[in-house]
């Protein structure tokens, strides 16, 4: 068991009783969490996917964006497929369970790999910089999906939501006259 498995079952309904039989004398039996394959050099991305696992609030933030009204759910895997590709990923990797299992992390480099073409995903690269590139496409994957009910200009500005491409529109509409003022001449 690694320390994502420790984490998860510490925090999760299995409980300190569940450790205290998992070590017993007694207990043969052996529980595991999943690992990741290593598709070429990505074990820094694997690195950042399995330390994501362990930090509950980070998993079901990903949930509450899911379950989120601004998107239905059969809209999901075209609007949001890494924040989806992710979750599912995390998710299986905090499953405990009674055998060993290798899960390909495929799924969530291939959505990624859209929003950072220039990072090559499969090649040594620096954990802290793919940790940067994997935070900033998931809010620009959630920020085409969400509008803000409280915000401020700077927030709506910032990055490329839905209330400025509605306001960037109408701007571009009033100068090519179309929703301009009739002119009295």
């Amino acid at each position: 068991m690694g320390v994502a498995g420790l984490c998860r079952a510490l925090n999760s309904s299995l409980g300190v009783q569940w450790l205290l039989r998992r070590f017993s004398s007694e207990s043969e039996r052996l529980y595991y969490t999943g690992g990741l394959q290593n598709l070429g050099n990505n074990c820094f991305l694997n690195v950042i996917l399995q330390a994501l696992a362990s930090c509950d609030h980070f998993v079901s933030s990903l949930d509450d964006l899911l379950g989120s009204d601004d998107v239905l759910p059969e809209e999901q895997s075209e609007r949001m497929p890494l924040i989806l590709a992710l979750s599912s990923l995390l998710k299986d990797l905090s499953r405990v369970r009674d055998q060993k299992i290798v899960l390909n992390p495929e799924s969530v480099m291939h959505p990624l790999s859209c929003y950072v073409s220039h990072f090559n995903l499969t090649r040594q690269q620096d954990a802290s910089e793919a940790f940067v590139h994997l935070l900033t496409s998931l809010r620009d994957e959630f920020s085409h999906c969400y509008v803000p009910y409280k915000s401020s200009l700077a927030d709506i500005t910032m990055f490329h939501s839905k209330v400025y491409k509605q306001r960037e529109a109408v701007i571009g509409l009033r100068e090519f006259s179309l929703l301009a003022p009739l002119s009295r001449g």
